[in-house]
């Protein structure tokens, strides 16, 4: 029996989309169709490096890549050293090894601003990378303030201080002047008040004070024991 034009044309259409199904590609080994794929997994975040740091440590190498040997604490010049930073605090950079084994020449700064507390200086013991104030110094150390200004002049000779040493308020105001032989005080030393009046004239012998003449701000003298306890006064607040 003869098909209709209609049946044949339906027929065909119904075989093309079974052909059509039967050639639909799988999916690679290992690979999820489009439609099921998962989505990528993000990186997960290291919280420690979203944090601030705490209980900053030391850094080992200065802004121009030298190497710092130690840090001080507060006070400038006397602190102890530190493996922390300390805001208030010194640091200390090595610049060179000097030839014939005469030691190292090392410079410090303050700890913040970078600025110089010494003029660069030579110490003999290696020791004195780490140890404030330093022991061996050989001729002069120069330090400052932070606001500028000198702090410290001093001659030293193997370590011993020699000649006069001189130290400075801030704004380079005098505070004293004291000469020093085989590493001892000795004649009249000057001290001075931080507004500039005369304080005291102490004269040593033997490397020890043994007489104090005293002058307050107003210039009014003051009797031996209160010129020596301003002595004592000053020495703590160098």
């Amino acid at each position: 029996m003869p098909f209709s034009p209609s049946f044949r044309c339906l027929a065909g259409l119904l075989l093309l989309a079974s052909l059509t199904a039967c050639t639909t590609p799988e999916p690679a080994p290992g690979r999820l169709p489009a439609s099921r794929a998962q989505p990528t997994p993000t990186a997960p975040v290291d919280v420690a490096q979203t944090r601030p740091a705490t209980n900053v440590p030391a850094a080992t190498r200065d802004a121009q890549g030298r190497r710092i040997v130690a840090h001080f604490a507060a006070p400038a010049g006397e602190g102890p050293r530190t493996t922390q930073v300390d805001a208030a605090g010194t640091y200390r950079v090595q610049l060179e090894q000097l030839p014939r084994g005469a030691g190292w020449r090392v410079q410090d700064f303050f700890e913040v601003s970078g600025r110089p507390f010494s003029d660069p200086f030579v110490v003999q013991d290696e020791a004195d990378f780490t140890r404030q104030p330093p022991q061996s110094v050989d001729g002069w150390l120069r330090q400052y303030h932070h606001g500028g200004g000198r702090r410290l002049v001093q001659l030293f000779r193997n370590g011993q201080p020699e000649g006069t040493a001189s130290t400075f308020y801030p704004g380079n105001k005098r505070k004293s002047v004291v000469i020093f032989r085989g590493g001892q005080p000795e004649g009249v030393g000057t001290f001075w008040h931080a507004g500039g009046e005369l304080a005291l004239k102490v004269t040593f012998r033997n490397g020890r004070p043994a007489d104090y003449r005293g002058w307050n701000e107003a210039g009014e003298t003051l009797d031996a024991l209160a010129a020596q306890a301003l002595y004592e006064q000053l020495r703590r607040n160098e």
